[in-house]
């Protein structure tokens, strides 16, 4: 919480201190866990209070989550945007489109076996919450069993709902996950083989459904898929060489110079250049990511325009490889990402002749040709 607080003004102008984002730091952070704070604390003294009393301390517990929540949301109705709390309307259609995990599309994106798979440790986290409730050795430790149970259902659900299974489905599933382990592993007597036998039992229990068996479904060799950066074989091998390219423009540019590339390039730019990146994806937008996708597939050569305008870039670079154009229809306009490729450039936009075979085509903006 602390941290959040401190880094906040370094990621958001003035302007924007107050407001409420799930992709970038902000308030909501801090918010959520003084709230959580607060909660305990009063669930603390109500149990306190009417611990013995099973059906008080739950609604009690129930009509002050139920408070909090509503105040929340109150205060912060960007929450409900979920992943897309903070972005223009334009932004959050893009969002929303890009991850298949969300509940609308949750069905449609997944096979049987990836469904199963990502639902499996849910179920076995409910199921042993359930176990730890009825299993509660004194009525204090079930009334804080079932809150916190509520807890990951409600948590979990609208995580299914409005935002990302993974993030909130397995995150409030992992503790009652821990808690099945603990119990097979009081269960399991002193043996030799002790340590391989509990080592099998958490493999089970959440990496088997997590990620052992979607990764059998990607028909390549398993080992890719299991192993973490930086040991893990990346499967999606770059299509242009980044390094000479990097190289190239560190050698003939200031770090002043401003470039754009497509979202899914910014980040190896990022790292392998010094100039500065228009653009980021994963990274606070202020509006930039929707003029990103516009500037690249707009049809209309006045809407690239202007957005050269606004936002002052001096170059323009594109991976051929992995943005290759369409066959046009009679009369159909070409997209800006076309036209670096095929033809015709807008007058404002000359090409920059690296020389490095099979690398990212490089074009600078002409200042004086922009502005007519």
């Amino acid at each position: 919480t602390l941290l959040g607080l401190i880094l906040l003004p370094v990621h958001q102008p003035p302007g924007n201190i107050l407001g409420i984002s799930f992709a970038e730091p902000s308030l909501l952070g801090p918010i959520l866990t003084a709230c959580a704070a607060i909660f305990l604390g009063i669930e603390l003294n109500v149990l306190k209070l009417v611990g013995r009393n099973h059906f008080v301390s739950l609604l009690a517990l129930l009509v002050i989550g139920i408070m909090i929540g509503l105040g929340l949301l109150f205060a912060f109705p960007e929450i409900l945007d979920g992943p897309a709390a903070g972005l223009t309307p334009d932004e959050r259609i893009l969002v929303f489109k890009e991850h298949a995990e969300s509940w609308p599309l949750y069905k449609i994106a997944l096979s049987p076996l990836n469904y199963i798979a990502l639902s499996m440790p849910c179920i076995l986290a409910l199921i042993s919450g359930l176990v730890a409730v009825a299993k509660a050795p004194t009525h204090r430790r079930r009334t804080l069993y079932l809150s916190y149970l509520g807890f990951a259902v409600l948590a979990g659900g609208l995580g299914q709902y409005i935002s990302r299974f993974y993030h909130h489905a397995l995150t409030t599933a992992c503790p009652w996950l821990l808690w099945l382990w603990q119990r097979v592993r009081d269960r399991v007597v002193q043996t030799p083989k002790r340590c391989l036998i509990l080592f099998a039992a958490f493999i089970a229990i959440g990496p088997l459904w997590m990620l052992i068996i979607p990764a059998f479904e990607t028909h390549v060799l398993i080992l890719k898929q299991l192993f973490l950066f930086p040991a893990k074989q990346q499967m999606l091998a770059a299509p242009c060489n980044i390094v000479p390219f990097g190289d190239y423009l560190n050698a003939h540019y200031s770090k002043d110079t401003k470039i754009i590339v497509p979202g899914a390039d910014s980040s190896r730019m990022l790292y392998y250049s010094d100039l500065k990146i228009d653009f980021l994806n994963n990274y606070p937008s202020q509006n930039k990511f929707i003029d990103n996708q516009i500037f690249f597939g707009t049809q209309d050569q006045s809407m690239s325009k202007a957005i050269a305008i606004a936002h002052g870039f001096d170059l323009i670079a594109i991976c051929p490889a992995t943005m290759k154009p369409a066959p046009l229809a009679a009369g159909e306009e070409p997209m800006m990402f076309e036209r670096m490729q095929l033809g015709p450039l807008p007058i404002w936009l000359k090409p920059v002749n690296t020389g490095l075979p099979g690398s990212y085509l490089l074009f600078q903006v002409d200042k004086t040709e922009l502005m007519k």
